[in-house]
């Protein structure tokens, strides 16, 4: 008899705790940022979309506002902000890309050699 006691009390505890348990549980991430340099670098050149006569052109679409992909400019450089969205909560991060192509003359003539840092959506 002494064992069915336990055994029921013990029963009734795991039905209990197993009640207890919140459908919304909120929970604390923390997520350490480095110190020190906050730029990284994914690579660092890759080559030319487009070789045309000895010249390489490119113009880079990085604006697209149906996805939420903004692109802005400002001198030479282009800063392209994406989203991360976490699976699992939802939560959406904002990413910023920093960008440039490098344009250059390979062909002969006075322009040989010449090269420049552009913004990505410079197509000139």
């Amino acid at each position: 008899m002494r064992n069915r006691l336990i055994a029921a009390i013990l029963g009734l505890c795991g039905a209990v705790t197993g009640l207890q348990a919140a459908p919304n549980v909120t929970s604390e991430i923390t997520y350490d940022l480095a110190s020190g340099r906050a730029d990284y670098y994914f690579w660092n050149e890759e080559p030319p979309p487009e070789v045309s006569y000895s010249t390489t052109f490119s113009f880079f679409q990085c604006s697209y506002p149906d996805s939420q992909q903004t692109c802005t400019s400002a001198g030479n450089t282009s800063v392209v902000q994406i989203y991360l969205t976490e699976k699992r909560s939802g939560m959406r991060w904002p990413i910023k890309l920093k960008g440039y192509m490098t344009v250059q003359v390979w062909e002969d003539g006075p322009c040989k050699g010449w090269y420049d840092k552009k913004r990505l959506d410079d197509g000139t």
